[in-house]
């Protein structure tokens, strides 16, 4: 069996408090107004989800990757000029660390909805991030917020409600384990045999 796959631009990111200068996790992502449920129109290209997310006034064209901890914008563009925070230690699919910054972005507006408080690391923008502005990534759900994917409709529905989506017909229940701040489930691709897989929709293949 082949090892899981990953881009190397779909980071996992921990947090090493021994050094007091690197900063922590966090998904304490607020969306205004409260108590909604929203739909955006979504790009599906290459069997990937593109979200159009619109900061200042300029719309971007962000990858969702449910593979990513948090957002990523790329070095040299005009989102990696927000705030500073802090630094974290990210690691890749290769398994190498670096030391990256992490700066808080203005606010996101997702369809009707404007998220305040998101976080992203800067990274350089590499060979499979061409034709995309940033990445959103799982820490919009670790915040709390409901997500549905409809590919047919080609639509994101976003909600704050909790038990938005407990009543889809035709729907089945995928429970998940978080492992630094992104979703592992199990699934059994043949036989007997059970494998913990990272739930990744910046991945292209279904399963590897």
């Amino acid at each position: 069996m082949k090892k899981r796959q990953l881009f190397a631009f779909a980071l996992l990111l921990t947090t090493f408090s021994s050094k007091a200068q690197l900063g922590r996790y966090s998904a304490d992502i607020r969306a205004l107004p409260q108590d909604f449920c929203d739909t955006v129109s979504v790009e599906w290209e290459r069997d990937q989800v593109y979200v159009p997310v619109t900061v200042g006034g300029h719309t971007y064209r962000f990858l969702f990757d449910t593979g990513a901890s948090q957002a990523v914008v790329f070095s040299g563009t005009p989102l990696a000029d927000a705030p500073r925070l802090s630094s974290l230690l990210s690691h890749d699919a290769a398994g190498n660390t670096n030391e990256v910054d992490v700066v808080e972005l203005p606010p996101l507006l997702l369809g009707h909805t404007t998220l305040h408080g998101c976080r992203a690391t800067v990274q350089p923008r590499g060979i499979g991030a061409k034709g995309i502005d940033g990445i959103l990534g799982f820490d919009l759900v670790n915040s709390g917020l409901s997500l549905k994917l409809d590919m047919r409709a080609r639509q994101l529905i976003i909600s704050d409600r909790e038990c938005c989506f407990d009543h889809e017909e035709n729907a089945t229940q995928l429970r998940y384990r978080l492992s630094y701040h992104v979703p592992y489930v199990d699934i059994i691709p043949f036989g007997r045999k059970r494998e913990r897989v990272l739930f990744d929709t910046g991945s292209r293949s279904f399963f590897s």
